[in-house]
């Protein structure tokens, strides 16, 4: 009994230490979201993201954008043209490539956004439990399963993503970006979206929304 209280007590300073900060729009057009517009777009970001895959760490903050173009000539927007800037720093959208999954493990269960469910037998009869996802190097025996469900998470992660491309008249390109170690303290940040052209070409608009931190 004493072991389980010291292992959950571990967990749960395990899970507090990992969580994520949010971004509170200051001058959001609705609930969590805003609208910007610079010249022949429009960007729309919502840092209220209830389909942020549950395989990214808590350590990423989410936004989801949607870039849409109203002028009459194409434009483009690289993962590279979206920074996040407040006290002198600046850091840019993380790759989605580079987002390490979590994995299924058995635990204590203690996650309530974790889609591992699975049927638990108690003294009281049987009743539904949860897994989380804390350890992510397998032992050796389950490699091959544990290969497998990494793969599943990183291909989760890249198709909600928000990726590179030209976004063509009337036309949105949308996705996830990530911010990786947003500190509580950060104070005001700027949401900075630069668009081009085309790829070769230099950004001619910056599209910027300011937003406070809260953890």
């Amino acid at each position: 009994m004493m072991a389980s209280t010291i292992a959950g007590s571990a967990l749960l300073a395990l899970l507090a230490g990992c969580s994520t900060v949010q971004l509170v729009p200051v001058a959001p057009t609705s609930g969590s979201q805003t609208l910007a517009v610079g010249s022949g777009v429009e960007v729309r970001a919502d840092s209220s993201v209830p389909e942020r895959p549950w395989t990214v760490p808590e350590t990423y903050t989410p936004v989801r954008l949607l870039v849409h173009n109203t002028g009459a000539e194409p434009v483009y927007v690289a993962l590279d043209d979206i920074h996040l800037a407040g006290r002198g720093q600046e850091q840019g959208a993380v790759p989605p490539i580079d987002i390490l999954p979590r994995q299924q493990v058995a635990s204590l269960g203690m996650d309530p956004g974790s889609p591992f469910v699975f049927l638990q037998r108690t003294s009281g009869g049987p009743r539904l439990g949860r897994s989380e996802s804390v350890i992510v190097e397998p032992p050796v025996s389950t490699r091959p399963s544990w290969s497998r469900a990494h793969e599943r998470g990183r291909e989760e992660i890249l198709r909600s993503a928000f990726s590179a491309g030209p976004i063509g008249q009337g036309e949105t390109r949308a996705g996830l970006v990530y911010f990786r170690g947003i500190s509580r303290d950060a104070g005001r940040l700027t949401l900075r979206v630069a668009v081009r052209p085309s790829k070769e070409s230099a950004p001619v608009s910056i599209v910027e929304i300011a937003y406070a931190v809260r953890s």
